[in-house]
């Protein structure tokens, strides 16, 4: 068996480093999708007081309007990203 590479925890081409970059810019992807989810809960008292929305609108706002936006647009925006330039789309 002294024909068989081992794995020795170092990547074995450049390629190698690919994937702990992928892995990071993934991660940060991540992290920049929950910070988005909890940005409207932390500006919601401001946007309720600069808007003078009672706490059944703002509700509607952060909760429903929400949901729908993402429920009924993300796969068309989905699909056309597949389909056409990602900057076109954005």
């Amino acid at each position: 068996m002294s024909g068989v590479a081992r794995y020795s925890g170092e990547p074995q081409s450049e390629y190698g480093y690919l994937r702990y970059r992928v892995l990071a810019l993934l991660s940060l992807t991540y992290a920049f999708s929950v910070a988005d989810r909890f940005l409207l809960g932390i500006l919601l008292p401001h946007i309720k007081e600069e808007l003078s929305l009672n706490d059944s609108l703002l509700g509607l706002l952060s909760g429903a309007a929400f949901a729908l936006f993402y429920a009924t647009l993300g796969i068309p925006i989905a699909r056309l990203a597949d389909r056409y330039s990602r900057k076109f789309i954005i």
